[in-house]
């Protein structure tokens, strides 16, 4: 069932580029339709001047053709008058003319790969490659001059406006309805241009039929026919042995014929299609008939064949397909890999476009060690709501079969797993806007187990591609009902977690009250800021400690602000109650208060100078903070941790994060920024910041009761720096630095070069000195190009302090012009870590092995480079 899916799926992207293209470049309005009627109007009006063409009979051609050089020698005065004129008016497109395709007749198309963004830009390939058409049955013209420059109409010019041009070397009447014009006829409007040896019009029901080297071009293809056939009034055309190159991609094939009704239908008989250059039969699309209605947005394709290197690989009877940028239910395009985890991994999704505001895609995989997994996906959109549902279900039966066996020894998964063959996950994320100011959200995830995402990864499409957080700690489940204003925000909220470690977990807050509310006075520096918050934590351990938690906060400040610097003074009281329930204690229920000031003074000063070529300035600031003791050592941890010093840490007014603990400090901090400015636009090219805080007393609050006083007088000297050597080129450290120790106790230092999609390089080295243990590991990610088509791909992922390997990825990536071929091997940790990077225990298995394989064909699809991208810069 997969590769009939997949074919179809392939066949499906293939004939939506080529046929959207073509009927862009074709079908090209109905403005360009009435080219032939605006033609026949001229041409009358031309025959009432010129001998009265039109009403010229048969007989009487002749006499015309004998004193065609004696008419043109006495009229030479008004021709060049008029050619003049016409040089004048039709100068919009005079430089097109001069480099026109059908000076020669010929077609040209190159031996080698194109360059796609010249062709793109010209619209047409160097003459001096060999002709796609050597074996077309249109013969070149023998009249043909490749070193003419300029066009030089016909000796007859027929008519000339500034929007239209028709020129032949001979025109005679049929009958009293129609019209020949012979030789070198040209024709050419803003959006199309024609070259034939012949062409007859019938005025009375506005046939037309033009014959000999017929070259057609449109803004966005080139076209080329034994005869065109067709009818100006109902914009119905066939071209005839014709074919065709799209100029944007390249791509280039041929039809029996190609016909056009109305300018909504559009049909090809004995089609190819293909990206690859005249001569290179790397790959190609046959079909014997193929039709698209622009309306319905639709096409069919009827017998269609792919071959490579002139072999057939696929063969489909019927196919349909959308051929416009519009939604359409359709198979999307599947995704394919092996890993040592689950073995062959197959998804192919679904999409069903339900309505213009629903839509649902459903994704059958097939996983070859566990079964078939059905996914789906809804999301909506109306005025007041949106939102996307996602539910999956597996019956694994790789689960199954060793809760059969009950062999510990045999399975995967350790004895407290509690895992069941039945396996499910889901997400919802959904968004109620009420009214301008109110709205609800929830975003909510669950699964199975604690071991989904590690055997199935977090896509519904595939594990193996490599996007799964195998890490992840726990999932949230968060519902809010809010109110929002530019002065006034209040929300009542619920928060759930389910855990994915054998680590407690978090508490939940069921439920929140949050009101914040501050205030500008008009046209003062003045700001007045109010938040108060009503939490209650419970636990799912019931021995934990619980309790219910009041803050009110009141922060007042006074900014005065220059070009060349500023201070803000500001002020915050701090309240915060507990009522706390502790099932350990004796007396289980106690009370506890907070009641803290911290006042800050924020200031810094802006100096500029002027540079040869753009501008650099220094930025010293200073900030002063206050905040005296007070025990909090009986309070619970509820949502407060103290996160790694960094350099923005220097100017916050609460080292921990939460409000559970409230530090104290006496402290001055200090810091430099220097910027520089260069370019045209003055782009910042380099920003380097180092700073450190100065402590005039101990800090005692501490996290935990037992932990030790920070006695310091000053902190690390933390850094940071963001450099842009070149346009393509990015250098970022963040570096902090003991000078009690004499070391470096943390940094994350990088690079980054990417001048094209061809050619990327990721290097990173991450080390942290920390209470919880030492960590240090190195990234380095590249794609580098060996030759025009070969490229190096390769990633390696080490830790320094568990010395092995985290990710180690390695591959090449052959490019041709209509086709590329990417092989990838991979072998990453998939295991949980804990918290200093160790594998937890219990896990079999701990690393996966992938293997990707990519087969692009240029021009009909994505190239999987953005997938690729993030393998090489997941660790960042």
């Amino acid at each position: 069932m997969i590769v009939p899916l997949a074919a179809h799926t392939i066949a499906t992207h293939c004939f939506r580029q080529m046929l959207v293209a073509i009927r862009q470049a074709f079908v090209i309005n109905r403005k360009a339709a009435t080219i032939f009627k605006v033609a026949t109007i001229l041409l009358l009006l031309a025959g009432t001047s010129s001998q009265s063409l039109l009403a010229a009979s048969p007989s009487s051609t002749s006499t015309q053709q004998a004193s065609k050089s004696e008419q043109t020698q006495s009229g030479s005065a008004d021709n060049k008058q008029t050619l003049n004129k016409s040089q004048n008016q039709s100068e919009l497109f005079q430089s097109d003319f001069a480099e026109s395709f059908w000076q020669s007749r010929q077609f040209i198309l190159p031996k080698a790969c194109p360059s796609l963004t010249q062709t793109s830009i010209n619209g047409k390939h160097s003459t001096n490659e060999g002709s796609a058409f050597e074996n077309h049955p249109i013969k070149s013209s023998s009249n043909t001059d490749d070193t003419r420059k300029d066009i030089s109409p016909g000796s007859l010019f027929v008519s000339d406006s500034a929007n239209f041009r028709i020129s032949a070397d001979q025109a005679k009447g049929i009958d009293r309805n129609t019209i020949e014009l012979t030789g070198d006829v040209q024709m050419l409007s803003p959006t199309m241009r024609l070259a034939a040896g012949q062409l007859q019009f019938d005025q009375s029901n506005s046939d037309f039929t033009a014959h000999q080297d017929i070259l057609l071009e449109t803004d966005t293809a080139l076209f080329a026919a034994e005869t065109i056939e067709g009818n100006n009034q109902t914009q119905d055309a066939a071209l005839n042995n014709s074919q065709y190159r799209i100029k944007n991609s390249g791509a280039n094939g041929d039809a029996k014929q190609i016909t056009v009704s109305g300018a909504e239908t559009l049909s090809l008989q004995q089609l190819s299609f293909s990206t690859c250059p005249a001569g290179d039969n790397s790959w190609r699309i046959h079909a014997d008939e193929l039709s698209l209605d622009t309306e319905s947005g639709w096409g069919e394709a009827d017998n269609m064949i792919l071959t490579i290197a002139d072999i057939p690989v696929l063969y489909l009877p019927w196919l349909k397909f959308p051929i416009d940028d519009q939604r359409h239910s359709g198979i999307l395009p599947p995704t394919f890999s092996d890993n040592s985890r689950n073995g062959l991994d197959i998804s192919v999704p679904v999409y069903w476009n339900i309505a213009p505001n629903y839509d649902a895609t459903i994704t059958p995989r097939y996983l070859e060690q566990r079964g078939t997994q059905l996914g789906a996906e809804f999301r909506y959109l109306s005025d007041h709501h949106q939102g996307q549902q996602t539910l999956a279900y597996l019956n694994d039966r790789q689960v199954e079969s060793e809760l059969q066996t009950g062999d510990p020894n045999q399975s995967l998964y350790p004895a407290d797993a509690n895992i069941d063959s039945t396996r499910w996950f889901y997400q919802v994320d959904h968004l109620s806007q009420f009214t301008e100011h109110w709205r609800f959200k929830v975003q909510a995830a669950g699964v199975s187990d604690r071991y989904y995402f590690q055997d199935l990864g977090t896509d519904l499409a595939s594990s193996g591609a490599g996007f799964s957080d195998t890490n992840l700690q726990q999932l949230s489940r968060h519902g809010q009902l809010e109110y929002f204003s530019p002065q006034l925000q209040t929300s009542l909220s619920w928060l759930r977690y389910q855990p994915l470690t054998l680590q407690s977990e978090p508490y939940r807050q069921q439920p929140q009250w949050l009101l914040n509310w501050q205030a500008t006075p008009a046209g003062q520096p003045l700001q007045w800021q109010l938040n108060t918050q009503y939490t209650q934590f419970e636990s799912a351990d019931p021995s934990a400690l619980e309790a219910e938690r009041s803050i009110a906060q009141s922060r007042l400040s006074y900014r005065l602000s220059a070009p060349w610097g500023y201070l803000e003074p500001a002020v915050k009281l701090h309240h915060a109650r507990y009522q706390q329930t502790d099932p350990m204690q004796l007396n289980p229920e106690t009370d506890h208060s907070v009641n803290t000031t911290t006042s800050s003074l924020d200031s810094g000063l802006i100096f500029e100078r002027t540079l040869e070529n753009g501008a650099q300035t220094i930025e010293p600031r200073l900030f002063l903070l206050h905040t005296p003791y007070q025990d909090q050592s009986d309070i619970g941890l509820f949502d407060t941790r103290l996160p790694d010093f960094r350099f923005s840490q220097l100017f916050r007014d609460n080292r921990f994060s939460g409000y559970d603990r409230i530090g104290d400090t006496e402290q001055a901090s200090f810091a430099i920024t220097s910027r520089l400015f260069s370019g045209p636009q003055q782009q910042e090219v380099l920003r380097y910041s180092i700073g450190r805080s100065y402590y005039f007393a101990d800090r005692k609050v501490t996290l935990l009761p037992n932990d030790i006083i920070d006695t310091r007088q000053h902190s690390n000297i933390l850094s940071e720096l963001v450099w842009h050597p070149l346009e393509d080129l990015s250098v970022y450290a963040d570096i902090g630095f003991n000078t009690e120790r004499n070391e470096t106790e943390q940094g994350n230092i990088g690079l980054s070069y990417e001048p094209n999609d061809d050619f990327m390089v990721n290097v990173s080295h991450r080390f942290n000195d920390s209470s919880s243990g030492y960590q240090e590991q190195s990234d380095i990610g590249f794609i580098v190009p060996m030759s025009d088509q070969w490229r190096l791909i390769g990633r390696w992922h080490y830790d320094l302090i568990n010395k092995r390997s985290l990710e180690t990825l390695a591959g090449f990536e052959y490019e041709s012009c209509c086709w590329s071929i990417r092989i990838v091997s991979r072998r990453h940790l998939s295991a949980r870590l804990d918290q200093n990077g160790g594998i937890i225990a219990g896990q079999s298995e701990p690393f996966n092995q992938d293997l990707l394989l990519q087969f692009v064909f240029k021009g009909i699809g994505g190239g999987g480079r953005e997938q690729l991208k993030s393998l090489l810069t997941g660790s960042r």
